[in-house]
């Protein structure tokens, strides 16, 4: 009998043995190691993605991803590292010249207009809280107001693609938050 490690990927219990998994992996590997204490000056997770801001060299970076991953067993971790900007999930993270970070929308080049068809049989709920939802990320997500507008004016174009009426949408981008995005620039 050959033994089995994981889950389904979709399933509904993926999500939750996966957090549990990490946590256990964070509390008795990476808060303890003193590479990750003298060094890292953020660790954000989501289930199993990672966004770390790191002080130490690059060298001492791998050593760290190395300890990592000679841990504990059916642990790996990639790493995608730059001194300039990093995505995490859909958010893009950049450092400008003066060492502030800002963010901006990411999205991997593969992705296409996958949004529900406004002629779907859909509940008309449905149809219309998706833009408001959509056009609030990126007030919640991009943080420069110039490329703000234009990734609005981009997701508007993708909206008109999928059939969605000018004045729904209008009216979604009218419902969003208008300020400054609420995670302002940080120095680094």
């Amino acid at each position: 009998m050959v033994p089995t490690w994981g889950t389904a990927m979709g399933s509904h219990a993926a999500p939750p043995y996966a957090k549990a998994y990490m946590i256990d992996f964070e509390e008795s590997i990476i808060y303890r190691n003193s590479l990750f204490k003298d060094n890292v000056i953020i660790w954000k997770r989501y289930i199993d993605d990672v966004f770390c801001v790191w002080s130490g060299s690059v060298e001492t970076l791998h050593t760290f991803l190395t300890v990592l991953n000679t841990s504990w067993p059916g642990i790996s971790f990639a790493i995608n590292y730059d001194p300039w900007s990093m995505n995490f999930l859909d958010t893009l993270v950049i450092k400008n010249s003066e060492g502030f970070l800002s963010t901006d929308l990411y999205s991997i080049s593969t992705d296409r207009n996958s949004l529900l068809h406004f002629q779907s049989l859909h509940p008309p709920s449905t149809k219309k809280s998706i833009p408001k939802a959509q056009y609030h990320r990126l007030h919640r997500i991009v943080s420069d107001t110039h490329t703000r507008e234009l990734r609005i004016r981009e997701t508007t174009n993708t909206f008109q693609a999928r059939r969605y009426p000018l004045p729904l949408l209008e009216e979604s981008k009218s419902l969003t938050v208008t300020d400054e995005s609420p995670y302002g620039l940080k120095r680094f």
